[in-house]
C-alpha cells in the first residue's frame, strides 16, 4: 500500500527533486471529490494558478529495499581477508569496544598511507584501501550502536 502525504506546492517540488512520486488534484474546489493525477513533469514547469480555490498536492516516496547484493564481491572478499588477519592480531572482537572515532582515525591513517604511495600494509600485506574500507564499516557499525 502506498503512503501518500499531502503537502504544499513548495513541498511537492522539493519531494519531486528527491525522487518522490507526485500527484496533483485537478479540481480547484475539492472537498472529498478530488481527482488525483500522476505528474511526470517537473511541477515548477506547470503554471499553478489559485483562482477561486487552490490546488492540492500529495507525494509518496518509494520504499527502497536493501540491496547488499550490489556490493562489489571482490571488495567484500578482500575485506574478509583483512578481517581474518585482524581477528588473529586482535582476538575477542576488540573492535566492538572501540569508538566510531577511533575507527575513523585508523581508516584515515590507512587512506593517507595509500595516498602517499604505500599501497600495502607492511604487517598484513593487504591493501591499505581495504583496511580503510573495513575500518569505515566498523566505524559505521559503532556509530549506529552508540546512538
Amino acid at each position: 500500500m502506498t503512503q501518500w502525504t499531502e503537502c504544499s506546492y513548495t513541498e511537492a517540488c522539493i519531494a519531486q527533486a528527491s525522487g518522490a512520486q507526485i500527484q496533483i488534484c485537478l479540481t480547484s474546489h475539492h472537498i472529498d471529490g478530488c481527482c488525483w493525477q500522476d505528474r511526470d513533469t517537473v511541477l515548477l514547469d506547470y503554471p499553478m494558478t489559485y483562482g477561486q480555490g487552490h490546488w492540492k498536492f500529495r507525494y509518496s516516496v518509494p520504499t527502497l529495499k536493501s540491496r547488499p547484493d550490489l556490493m562489489p564481491p571482490r571488495a567484500l572478499q578482500l575485506a574478509g581477508e583483512v578481517l581474518a588477519f585482524g581477528e588473529t592480531k586482535y582476538p575477542d572482537e576488540k573492535w566492538k569496544r572501540m569508538t566510531a572515532d577511533d575507527h575513523i582515525a585508523a581508516s584515515l591513517r590507512h587512506l593517507l598511507e595509500h595516498l602517499a604511495g604505500n599501497l600495502n600494509d607492511s604487517e598484513s600485506t593487504k591493501l591499505h584501501l581495504t583496511h580503510s574500507f573495513v575500518r569505515l564499516g566498523m566505524a559505521l557499525e559503532r556509530y549506529i550502536t552508540q546512538r
